[in-house]
């Protein structure tokens, strides 16, 4: 799914009630000859009060030449914000990657920083072993199962409210104004990453096929245990 502008949305969502819950994620460019880290910290704020005024929850993110919102809310809210967003000259490439109606919101409200995967400490990021398998950062390419386990990661993080707010005791936080960051102990990023994109992949595949996941597993034991005998 890819929606370029505001009537392909509208039309998308034509079928579901003006108050129903809607998860829409949009992905943009940053348009303007500006610092990007200036300018996500310029565009989170600018959407920050609207967002909390109106009741719409999620989170957003900038990584390579993206910038990232997963917005969750009322139908009728979210149109409005699209407007502003495909309105707002400092964004260009605007698409919607996901449009979908949702039973409630992942999310307890609207993400308090903007993450910055961009980060030149995020090796550190006390989330960096779970957000590594997502780089290179390149969300339109995912297909949507993959931009759904990725919402669902933030997700996971987000909920837990650990260490988003600044100064918090006996944490180990160091602040930044696009997202937090713990020192990591003794992580090795790479294994990090190629052993949570392999989880990522085994979670996915076992809650689509679950009994021929089990049966290759079977099989690779078996194997093992021959070789191993």
């Amino acid at each position: 799914m890819s929606l370029s502008n505001y009537h392909a949305i509208e039309k998308n969502l034509d079928a579901i009630e003006a108050d129903a819950l809607v998860r829409l994620v949009c992905v943009s460019h940053k348009a303007r000859k500006i610092s990007k880290n200036i300018w996500a910290e310029q565009v989170y704020q600018d959407y920050c009060t609207f967002n909390q005024s109106n009741d719409i929850k999620g989170f957003s993110c900038k990584g390579g030449n993206y910038f990232f919102q997963c917005l969750e809310g009322m139908k009728k809210s979210l149109l409005t914000l699209m407007v502003k967003i495909f309105a707002d000259k400092r964004h260009k490439s605007v698409q919607v990657i996901l449009s979908e109606p949702i039973p409630r919101c992942g999310f307890i409200e609207w993400h308090r920083c903007c993450l910055n995967l961009d980060d030149v400490s995020f090796a550190d990021n006390f989330i960096a072993s779970q957000l590594q398998q997502y780089l290179p950062f390149k969300p339109t390419d995912w297909p949507i199962w993959y931009t759904d386990y990725f919402i669902k990661t933030i997700q996971k993080y987000n909920n837990q409210d650990i260490s988003y707010l600044p100064n918090q005791a006996n944490q180990d936080i160091a602040y930044n104004p696009y997202g937090p960051r713990r020192r990591a102990q003794s992580n090795d990023p790479m294994t990090a990453s190629t052993t949570s994109r392999l989880m990522a992949y085994i979670t996915m595949a076992m809650s689509k096929q679950p009994l021929l996941v089990i049966s290759i597993l079977m099989v690779l034991i078996i194997v093992l245990m021959f070789l191993l005998a």
